[in-house]
């Protein structure tokens, strides 16, 4: 699952811990945990031989047990069981497959956690059927939001737009009869590849449905006129297929997860811009061995041969783009922080999982993981890049780097995800949908709940330096731009002057 920190982690030894300082995104987490050297993930939950409205009730009663943030996001699984079993009966009298999926999608939706998803599985397209006959189409044209609340045009594909005179940096003024503030805020996010965690990961999930819908359908959007008098020009505009479902490249709302193609062939990329090195690190995964009969390198291998090369060619600081990072490793997310953390070791993470045999959270000794410096060492400035889409053990460079005192920093638009927990819970449900769930826990040093955002949308790591998400930098990432980049190599390049 792209979103999760796996519970199959290396160990590392414990050390004498220097420079600790408790993360400023954990809060008071009143529990006590036993210590085991090692804790398993539960068995799946098999449901797939019920009816849905049997397979519902013990998807929630399976959840009710294992789910590791039912506290911290104040969870009422009844009262959202009573919610959502009436849809489900609904689409059991009607042996309505889709109904069916969509209810459990707005159950899943409904609880505030990028690590829970559901997917196909298997051959079986229910789910991919459903977001594409929903939001299979667009209106021809995407939108972004100002941090004063104003919904702009990003980009336009579509001749009817171009032809009335909308152009990208325009105002969206209304959705038929609705203000943009009410639209926006109806719209839903169950159409996001997981649930959405923050209220930035929500936000950017409504933006990007605010301009989609059914192929063929038909909406009236009024625009304000550039013009003197401020006047709405109204425009209808048909839903057509783009056969991607998602967003253009140049989309300022586009921080999603990088596909698993596209950090197939090697998790990272580099090279040197101006006097700055530049390391993109896509996944926290080992990249593929080059010959499949021999061992292949690590990615902790390849971050490090990468500085070693920028290192070669002088440059005066590092910029690590863990944007769209969804996770992978814990272990890697430990380590790559250590080629810059000052000198000690800097706490990571005390990792818990649900042991099935005592039913509660326990603390797996042997995961406990620690960030060392180490070779080769970056001595020049730092900055981490992240966004909404920065989830699971992606995440994990920017809670180190945060943890550092001097030559680090973190930098972007948006907070990160805010899904932090360790993978484990698995249920197969009726038509081929498989769901999954945290059931461990990412603790600081004081063994409280880091990172995580709470049930009101409150969690993430925001940016250290957070670069503005104004009209002008909406317009610059439209036209293929990268403020965010270029605000980190601004930086860096002042701090070496």
């Amino acid at each position: 699952m792209r979103r999760w920190s796996g519970l199959a982690i290396a160990v590392v030894a414990s050390t004498t811990l220097v420079g600790c300082h408790q993360s400023n995104n954990s809060a008071a987490d009143d529990v006590s945990y036993q210590d085991v050297e090692t804790v398993s993930a539960p068995p799946p939950g098999d449901w797939t031989g019920l009816t849905y409205t049997k397979s519902f009730t013990a998807l929630v009663d399976q959840m009710k047990i294992q789910y590791a943030f039912t506290d911290w996001k104040a969870v009422d699984f009844q009262a959202l069981q009573d919610q959502y079993a009436p849809e489900v009966a609904k689409a059991e009298q009607a042996k309505d497959q889709a109904g069916y999926a969509l209810a459990l999608l707005n159950f899943l939706h409904s609880i505030p956690d990028g690590n829970i998803e559901a997917v196909d599985a298997g051959s079986r397209t229910v789910i991919k059927d459903l977001r594409a006959k929903n939001v299979g189409g667009t209106y021809g044209f995407t939108v972004a939001s100002t941090e004063s609340g104003a919904v702009l045009v990003d980009t336009v594909t579509s001749p009817e737009l171009t032809k009335a005179g909308i152009k990208p940096g325009a105002a969206v003024a209304r959705i038929g009869a609705e203000g943009i503030s009410d639209a926006l805020n109806s719209t839903p996010t169950t159409w996001t590849a997981s649930s959405n965690a923050t209220r930035e990961d929500q936000l950017v999930a409504r933006l990007t449905y605010l301009t989609r819908g059914p192929v063929g359908s038909q909406r009236l959007f009024g625009f304000n006129s550039e013009a003197e008098d401020n006047a709405v020009k109204e425009v209808t505009l048909s839903a057509t297929d783009d056969k991607t479902g998602g967003l253009p490249p140049n989309s300022f709302n586009r921080p999603r997860a990088l596909t698993a193609s596209e950090v197939a062939d090697d998790p990272i990329n580099y090279r040197k811009i101006g006097s700055v090195g530049y390391i993109q690190i896509k996944a926290m995964t080992d990249p593929p061995p080059a010959d499949k009969s021999a061992p292949g390198t690590t990615l902790i291998n390849k971050v490090g041969e990468a500085i070693t090369a920028l290192h070669k060619e002088d440059v005066d600081g590092f910029v690590f783009d863990a944007r769209s990072n969804g996770g992978g490793s814990d272990q890697a997310a430990a380590q790559i922080p250590g080629f810059w953390a000052s000198d000690g070791s800097i706490f990571y993470q005390y990792t818990t999982g649900f042991d099935s045999t005592r039913v509660q959270q326990v603390i797996a000794t042997s995961k406990t993981l620690v960030t060392d410096l180490h070779a080769p060492v970056v001595q020049h400035p730092v900055v981490v890049l992240n966004n909404t889409a920065t989830a699971g053990a992606g995440e994990g460079l920017a809670l180190q780097t945060n943890r550092m005192p001097v030559r680090t920093s973190t930098m972007g638009f948006w907070s990160t995800n805010g899904s932090f927990g360790i993978s484990g819970g698995i249920a197969n449900m009726p038509e081929g949908i498989r769901i999954a769930f945290p059931t461990g826990r990412s603790l600081d040093i004081n063994k409280q709940i880091q990172v995580v955002a709470q049930g009101d949308g409150n969690g993430g790591l925001a940016p250290e330096h957070k670069v503005p998400r104004n009209r002008d930098n909406i317009l610059a990432v439209g036209r293929g731009e990268d403020p965010e980049l270029a605000a980190a190599l601004h930086q860096l390049e002042r701090a070496a002057r």
